[in-house]
């Protein structure tokens, strides 16, 4: 499965009214080694001076061994997603929709639930939103893409 849906595509070529892209596209890439055992926890908060990022995709490298990592993203309190990493979520990615803010930043742990160091790596695909009117207008054109699907 593609990251760039028909929606993403049309979020990122969307203009404001007065002229300017509604979003941009972001990439972030985390590596490292974990120990048996141990969780290493990331803060994601928005891209330079933007309002807000909307992380739509994660994948994991194919270098990952499957059933030995567990994902979880934390954000206001609430786990908002968890996945243990297994081959299809490594090899096609996994969709989300997480709005992430100064005020809301996300947290996410990746647990080594196996015996030996295990290797990770991620990217992370985000949408970089300057302004909470853009914001708005986002969640207006995924509204009306929604209304669109029934």
């Amino acid at each position: 499965m593609s990251f760039m849906t028909p929606l993403i595509e049309s979020l990122l070529a969307a203009e404001r009214p007065g002229g300017g892209k509604l979003c941009r596209m972001g990439v972030v890439q985390t590596t490292g080694i974990l120990p048996p055992g141990f969780t290493a926890t990331f803060q994601f908060a928005p891209y330079f001076n933007a309002y807000c990022n909307i992380e739509f995709w994660h994948a994991g490298s194919p270098s990952i061994v499957p059933g030995s990592l567990t994902f979880a993203s934390h954000g206001r309190g609430m786990e908002l997603q968890l996945n243990q990493v297994n081959e299809l979520s490594i090899r096609e990615g996994t969709a989300l929709w997480l709005e992430v803010t100064i005020a809301n930043p996300i947290l996410t742990t990746i647990t080594n639930d196996s015996e030996l160091n295990q290797y990770f790596e991620t990217l992370d695909f985000f949408l970089i939103v300057d302004t909470k009117s853009d914001l708005q207008a986002i969640r207006d054109i995924v509204a009306a893409y929604q209304g669109q699907k029934k």
